[in-house]
């Protein structure tokens, strides 16, 4: 007697991939189904569902999640949307979320991650210190120590490391025979893959660096220690922020920061008195989750419009 048996199997792992990022391993997630690749909607998009796509990705872990296209907008289909991942799983594909291709999105909200194997730092004391490492076509490098404190910063910012300190405050890591390129940045990135990297044939020695990775930001001239003109610390000096598209989830980005509850609304106009010296934040745009102001979005360190007539500041909900 014939017997015919039917296999079915389940690939349960789709392909994805990174689209229009720095470097291999950050761009715009998408997702290959049904014979087209599509996006990943940003709905509950967070660190722990960037963690599985790093590491589905062979790229590490997860630096950084980005939302509303940061990488640009993609085309066709939103595949995902709703993705919760605990952190666990293999793939983007095993964890919960909405059925393929139902979604109530659109391109604008597509979702990014940042992983960590694109930048390093190697030999240090701690994750936020060592001898700075790129992924440049195909193979890893080291920045040449002839670099700036505008590369450094976003060397710091990019691996959620918080601000560079001093060249005189920073140990030296080491060399090694890596080949080395040199960086320039210039304007607003976000990641030392946006700045322009150039192979160097001369000598060089590896560049070492140290991140303050505590947050170094208080509330100033308030009523409480929960209230006040906000500032920041950056090269050994307290400076303010500008009152440019400040609002109630940069202030819950603040409030988080210095554990004083929720945000109950934000000062603009200097409201808490004016500040001295520096204004090193303009421009801030957080989405309210992150755990500190250097990591929303904003121009560079120090680049800013204003006057200390701008300065923000921010009464928590027990103000």
């Amino acid at each position: 007697m014939l017997i015919l048996v039917k296999l079915v199997c389940r690939l349960s792992n789709r392909p994805i991939r990174l689209m229009n990022g720095t470097g291999r391993c950050s761009g715009r997630l998408e997702i290959y189904h049904n014979g087209q690749w599509g996006t990943i909607c940003d709905d509950r998009w967070g660190m722990q569902e960037g963690t599985v796509a790093c590491q589905e990705l062979n790229c590490g872990s997860a630096l950084s999640v980005k939302y509303n296209a940061h990488f640009g907008r993609g085309h066709g289909q939103v595949w995902l949307d709703d993705v919760e991942c605990t952190g666990h799983e293999k793939s983007l594909s095993d964890c919960p979320h909405r059925v393929f291709g139902e979604h109530d999105c659109d391109h604008n909200e597509d979702a990014s991650v940042v992983c960590s194997e694109s930048i390093r730092l190697e030999n240090g004391t701690d994750r936020c210190s060592g001898r700075v490492e790129v992924y440049h076509d195909g193979q890893w490098g080291k920045i040449c120590n002839n670099w700036g404190n505008k590369e450094a910063a976003v060397v710091c910012e990019e691996l959620n490391c918080g601000l560079p300190k001093k060249k005189q405050e920073i140990f030296h890591f080491g060399d090694s025979g890596l080949r080395g390129y040199t960086s320039r940045c210039s304007g607003n990135v976000s990641s030392i893959g946006q700045c322009t990297l150039q192979e160097y044939t001369g000598k060089c020695e590896g560049a070492s660096l140290s991140c303050a990775d505590s947050q170094q930001l208080r509330l100033v001239n308030g009523t409480d220690r929960c209230s006040g003109r906000v500032e920041i610390r950056y090269d050994n000096q307290w400076g303010t922020v500008c009152d440019d598209d400040w609002d109630i989830k940069d202030a819950q980005v603040v409030c988080r920061a210095m554990d004083c509850g929720t945000a109950q609304t934000t000062k603009i106009g200097s409201f808490f008195g004016q500040g001295q010296g520096d204004i090193w934040l303009d421009d801030v745009d957080c989405f309210g989750n992150e755990t500190s102001l250097i990591h929303c979005r904003h121009p560079s360190v120090g680049e800013n419009n204003c006057g200390h007539g701008e300065d923000a500041g921010v009464t928590d909900q027990w103000d």
